[in-house]
């Protein structure tokens, strides 16, 4: 059997979400990181699903905003037209906060995957990169080397 690596655990996480935490042994990390990012990204659907239908609505009171040939029509459309506008801001906001989440869960997940692999201590090199990530109890420092 070839050891367990941080580098393996980083690419299996990077596959799926928590894999690289059940990889070196810790299943509730691994849970939480997998539902975690299908749980966001499954929310940031359905609010870009949400957020489109509600542009589409804007696009419209757009169109009948700019086609009204009567005052008392564009007074209405115009409000019409601002609460759509604003409807469809208020759910882009919630499709990007949830986008963001969606993404800092899955980077959490692949520091974790790296950075918190049970050997702390241990080296990471390549040719000419060396990477070592050192945990003191209190706060966690990782150093980069490039040779020439």
């Amino acid at each position: 059997l070839s050891p367990k690596t941080r580098v393996k655990a980083l690419f299996r996480s990077l596959i799926i979400p928590g894999w690289g935490q059940g990889y070196y042994g810790s299943k509730p990390k691994a849970y939480g990181f997998l539902l975690g990012t299908v749980a966001a990204s499954a929310g940031f659907l359905i609010a870009r699903d949400d957020f489109n239908d509600k542009y589409d609505i804007y696009l419209q009171k757009k169109a009948a905003r700019n086609n009204a040939d009567t005052w008392s029509d564009i007074g209405r459309l115009d409000q019409e037209l601002y609460d759509a506008q604003k409807k469809a801001n208020d759910a882009e906001d919630i499709k990007n906060v949830l986008m963001g989440v969606a993404i800092g869960v899955y980077a959490l997940n692949l520091l974790d995957a790296f950075l918190f692999f049970p050997d702390f201590n241990s080296f990471t090199e390549y040719e000419a990169l060396t990477l070592n990530p050192e945990y003191d109890g209190r706060r966690v420092s990782l150093s980069l080397a490039l040779n020439f």
